[in-house]
């Protein structure tokens, strides 16, 4: 019989030796990975501390550097940024300060603070209102009802003579009930966007934005529209004379076919009777010119001028869809409206259109936007309603609440 049992030198040693090799490999490496991370946990909290105090001695360039390594070694730490932020600040680098800031993730519970202080940095620090309307765009797409960078874009919006994209930010502020007091002043003067001081303040945008058309043409919309009298230290060492056309001579040379510049000439041509020039610079091929209501008024101003009254109603009917609160349109309908033998619906227009234009002058003789008495805030909520508006009464009745001075005139009879 054989025996089935191994010799000595058949039997396998246990354990085996490369089984011993494995395991000893893998707790060298379990060994130096606690290691590797003992030693990132100090070093990350000896650059924070050192960062920290090269703060605190006020030493910018040197906690700058020492932020960068500590970020290097915590780059989930979004607090660096705001250190860094503030290094880079004290040293009078407001390009890498914006930075810094700009790199805050969206997620981040900091995300708006640090966003707003960006902004703040690229508008007033580095002169770069287009670099800080995309900052505040971000922050709205963050957080929707968050009124403080909509009320920013309003301001450069307004100023800049972007009026399609700032009635869309009124509304779309109105939408999320996170509008300030100033869209409400915006929605109603947004075809009569005149500043004293806009002229020295788009004048500094353009030092930093020379090419930009929106910029330049603001700019010389603002000179031309400057009354006489205005103070002149607004323009500088008098190279610019208030009311002078020779900016927009420029720019009617360099863009023909800017809305701005059209619109400016149509204004003067109205002004002055001219149903010649009215009628060639409707005539332009530019797109956008058809979404403003300006545009439209005008038309109906030509058509009605040349008795083609059933198309001029039209046109004026189109400008008031494209804003209900142009009570120039509204008045100058009324007045066509009589020609036609219909007086009663025509003097339903006019009283609208009166207090639309009382309304707008109690808001210019306002010296900031920003404080609206609560009784012209149910003045401009009455208005909307009239003018069928409702979305904007809903909301400035939302604001100043339940007043029977907002409800409707058959509902206040009834009480």
């Amino acid at each position: 019989m054989i025996d089935p049992s191994p010799t000595v030198d058949e039997r396998i040693a246990f354990p085996p030796p490369i089984l011993v090799k494995g395991v000893a490999l893998l707790l060298l490496l379990v060994a130096g990975w606690w290691g590797y991370r003992i030693w990132q946990r100090r070093t990350t909290e000896t650059l924070q501390q050192a960062c920290l105090a090269a703060l605190e001695a006020e030493d910018w360039e040197l906690a700058e550097q020492l932020g960068l390594r500590w970020r290097d070694h915590d780059p989930d730490n979004t607090r660096i940024l705001a250190h860094l932020a503030e290094a880079a600040r004290r040293q009078q680098a407001l390009d890498r300060t914006a930075d810094y800031l700009l790199q805050i993730p969206d997620s981040d519970p900091d995300a708006l603070t640090l966003l707003a202080l960006a902004a703040e940095v690229q508008f007033a620090g580095l002169n770069a209102p287009l670099a800080a309307e995309q900052t505040w765009l971000r922050m709205i797409a963050i957080e929707p009802r968050s009124n403080a960078p909509r009320r920013k874009l309003m301001y450069f919006y307004a100023l800049s003579l972007q009026r399609q994209k700032l009635g869309a930010q009124v509304r779309d502020a109105i939408r999320h009930r996170a509008e300030p007091p100033d869209a409400y002043v915006y929605l109603l003067l947004r075809q009569e966007l005149r500043f004293s001081d806009s002229f020295p303040i788009v004048s500094g945008w353009l030092r930093t934005h020379s090419t930009d058309e929106t910029l330049k043409v603001a700019q010389a919309c603002a000179l031309a529209d400057a009354p006489k009298d205005i103070d002149l230290r607004y323009y500088g060492d008098g190279e610019f004379k208030p009311g002078s056309l020779k900016l927009i001579e420029q720019c009617r040379e360099l863009y023909p076919h800017n809305i701005e510049i059209i619109a400016f000439d149509l204004e003067r041509a109205i002004d002055l009777g001219d149903l010649s020039s009215v009628e060639t610079l409707l005539q332009s091929p530019s797109e956008a010119i058809q979404q403003d209501p300006r545009f439209w008024r005008s038309q109906g101003w030509y058509l009605r001028g040349t008795n083609e009254l059933a198309e001029a109603e039209v046109a004026y009917q189109t400008a008031l869809k494209l804003d209900p609160f142009d009570w120039r349109a509204r008045h100058e309908l009324a007045q066509l409206l009589r020609r036609t033998g219909r007086a009663e619906e025509a003097e339903k227009l006019a009283v609208v259109a009166l207090e639309g234009k009382d309304l707008e002058r109690s808001l210019l003789e306002r010296p900031n936007t920003s404080d609206l008495p609560t009784d012209l805030l149910r003045r401009i909520g009455r208005l909307a309603r009239d003018v069928g508006a409702a979305e904007i009464a809903e909301a400035v009745q939302f604001r100043v609440g339940n007043d029977e001075q907002m409800q409707p005139e058959s509902t206040q009879a009834a009480n």
